[in-house]
């Protein structure tokens, strides 16, 4: 939504892994907007040693005349395709190809992946594990001029090779303790607070959420189950007020008691902050109209 309706030629990029447990997940693309508005997903380890080179990383013998030659190929080629078959799908692809050219040879955004250009210090600050390198890759994504980065967040390191990371039917206490929170809770800290040092926090929105809570009674194996009835939604930055908790839960953190807060809100208060009518229609392919904020308000008493 952002792609189309700010009409950034920047793509969106999503990282470090698509959430998958054999096929990709749904909700994690573009959907009926198609493949030209999908993000470029990064999906190389951001913490390992040859990050860059293997991300955006040229052949030696690839100048980027020779790269540009290939491209305007690829569109001749799509466009002859686009006439026998009268398909979208070769448009869609340059568009996609298109913006992902773009990383490669805007100076500004493809260096915004070389993380060996920020010092140790600050490497090891946000932590050098999945988590902590891509919150560090989404801010200098951001600075660099990348309108909305998603960092997919499965608590534990090792997740989704293993572990059990935010899902945690079993054992919650000890997992939470010497998985999770080492890592999440150390690499969002800095993120905000480096955002803050540069001067931008004011105008970039964080926000870390999930799809529902756990729930409030822990089960046999020591562990919480899924539980969608209240959670609880983090925002800052961008015109957020700081310290403001908005809304409680009952005693037993079972259900809301007071300013109950729906995922449609949720929606329309980032939309509200990236300066799109949340209220905006837009429509899919056989033309019926749908809200961007799909009827949500903005939660004005969490803004300044």
């Amino acid at each position: 939504m952002v792609t189309k309706l700010r009409r950034t030629k920047a793509p969106w990029v999503a990282l470090p892994f698509e959430y998958s447990n054999g096929p990709v997940y749904p909700g994690q693309s573009a959907g009926f907007l198609g493949l030209r508005y999908a993000p470029l997903w990064v999906k190389d380890d951001v913490n390992a040693p040859n990050f860059r080179q293997n991300t955006l990383g040229l052949p030696s013998e690839m100048t980027l005349e020779r790269l540009s030659q290939r491209r305007n190929l690829l569109v001749s080629l799509d466009k002859v395709y686009d006439r026998a078959t009268r398909t979208p799908a070769p448009a869609e692809m340059t568009a996609a190809q298109g913006r992902a050219l773009e990383l490669i040879t805007t100076p500004k955004i493809h260096q915004a992946f070389q993380l060996d250009r920020e010092s140790d210090r600050l490497r090891t600050r946000y932590g050098r594990n999945l988590f902590g390198q891509s919150c560090l890759l989404a801010r200098r994504l951001v600075e660099a001029g990348i309108p909305l980065v998603l960092v997919e967040s499965f608590g534990a390191d090792s997740f989704p090779r293993g572990g059990t990371g935010w899902d945690m039917h079993t054992k919650i206490f000890d997992t939470l303790k010497t998985e999770v929170f080492p890592i999440q809770d150390r690499g969002f800290a800095v993120l905000l607070e480096d955002l803050a040092t540069r001067g931008l926090l004011d105008e970039t929105l964080v926000v870390w959420t999930t799809e529902f809570g756990r729930s409030p009674k822990i089960n046999q194996y020591a562990g919480r189950d899924h539980w969608p009835y209240v959670y609880t939604v983090l925002f800052a930055g961008a015109g957020v007020q700081a310290g403001v908790v908005y809304g409680s839960s009952d005693r037993l953190a079972a259900y809301p008691a007071t300013n109950p807060v729906t995922p449609q809100d949720i929606a329309a208060t980032i939309y509200h902050c990236l300066g799109i009518n949340p209220h905006t229609l837009i429509h899919d392919q056989q033309g019926r109209p749908f809200e961007v904020g799909s009827g949500g308000e903005p939660i004005w008493g969490i803004l300044a």
